[in-house]
């Protein structure tokens, strides 16, 4: 329902977006794609929740990309693909059953569970970019900082679990998905923080470049209205043509000899 105003405003950015959004959803786990099945599925999760996402709603809302929105783009989707990880590797057993091809059933759960750090590593490593656009606010990394403590122990927490069964397992999807959604949360904060510098920026060149007219027209630049000083055809006339000017002969009486 909140898609339906842009939907009638920026139709011919927002239907491709929804198309290749359905087309992911229905070829993730339908035939004749599958890509779960194929080992794409975490490549399909990138995509989908990260740059396409972020790239796609920015141009539906603001009408911009740039490098800043890829990075930010970048980290919530390796964020997401860490999520969906860490929810297959108690199941990893029963992926192999049903030959749903994962990175936890080709690598197996030992190595697979060092991939959930690497995650979260590479994802502050992209969102740099995003952090450092949006200004060295110091509220900005205490809310960092609330992200990364609990990404930091949920990774020691896998690092300790020796398989599926492992008491450190417990529990460990809500774990994952209250770090996944407080990590989105802040970092779309930052992202509209760094739209409002850019807003702000252009105000300030749109006022920068209002005050330089006064300055110029200070400085006795000719800068000459329609009609002052001119009849219509913009150069200036003699005094004596001009209307409400008197010649300097105009009184002069004739002297008779």
């Amino acid at each position: 329902a909140c898609g339906l105003p842009l939907l009638w405003w920026h139709s011919e950015a927002l239907l491709p977006m929804a198309a290749m959004a359905a087309l992911a959803a229905w070829g993730y786990s339908q035939p004749p794609l599958a890509l779960k099945y194929r080992g794409a599925g975490e490549a399909v999760l990138f995509m989908a929740a990260g740059p396409a996402l972020v790239l796609g709603l920015s141009w539906c809302f603001f009408g911009q990309w740039n490098l800043v929105l890829v990075s930010l783009g970048a980290c919530l989707g390796l964020w997401t693909v860490a999520l969906h990880h860490v929810g297959n590797l108690p199941d990893a057993d029963q992926d192999r059953e049903h030959r749903v091809s994962t990175l936890v059933t080709r690598l197996g759960f030992l190595r697979a569970r060092l991939l959930v750090p690497v995650f979260y590593l590479v994802a502050w490593l992209s969102f740099l970019p995003a952090v450092a656009a949006a200004g060295l606010n110091p509220v900005y990394f205490f809310l960092l900082g609330l992200v990364l403590t609990p990404q930091i122990r949920l990774s020691l927490r896998l690092l300790r679990a020796s398989g599926a069964a492992s008491v450190w397992m417990a529990g460990i999807r809500a774990r994952v998905r209250r770090v996944h959604w407080v990590s989105h949360l802040v970092a779309l904060l930052v992202g509209h923080a760094h739209h409002l510098g850019d807003d702000r920026e252009r105000q300030q060149e749109r006022q920068d470049g209002g005050d330089e007219r006064p300055a110029v027209v200070a400085e006795g630049v000719g800068v000459h209205l329609p009609g002052e000083g001119d009849g219509g055809g913009g150069q200036q006339q003699p005094d004596e043509h001009r209307a409400g000017v008197a010649h300097k002969d105009a009184g002069a009486k004739p002297v008779m000899r």
